[in-house]
């Protein structure tokens, strides 16, 4: 069974970075380790990881997919951070699904406020 433990409902403020570790980590897990891709995505943003072994493909964009060992994806995942849009504020969703070899893709949700913030005076 693939599950994607999650943190609950996070707050970022506009023009800020949403970091996904400590308390927040969001990883992937296998009961047989046989894991073959996480792949995220995010409304009104942008995705980033660090590698940590894995391959990843779409970093700096809304959709990311990570693939290698169940080990390796869960390295890339701890460094994973969400950037919303310039000045956008309100609400959006990241959301991780993970698949492994035969069997069905499983996902989460969670859910993102996004506080407005002053912009610079010009």
């Amino acid at each position: 069974m693939n599950t994607v433990p999650g943190p609950g409902a996070q707050t970022v403020a506009e023009d800020g970075t949403l970091a996904f570790s400590g308390g927040t980590l969001i990883s992937v897990a296998d009961n047989d380790n046989n894991l073959a891709s996480t792949i995220l995505s995010v409304a009104n943003g942008v995705l980033n990881v660090t590698a940590g072994g894995a391959t990843v493909t779409g970093n700096g964009t809304g959709a990311l997919t990570i693939t290698g060992l169940q080990t390796n994806i869960n390295t890339a995942l701890a460094s994973l951070d969400v950037r919303p849009a310039a000045d956008h504020n309100g609400t959006s969703a990241t959301t991780t699904g993970v698949s492994s070899y035969g069997k069905a893709r499983h996902t989460a949700t969670v859910a993102t406020s996004i506080t407005p913030a002053a912009d610079a005076a010009t």
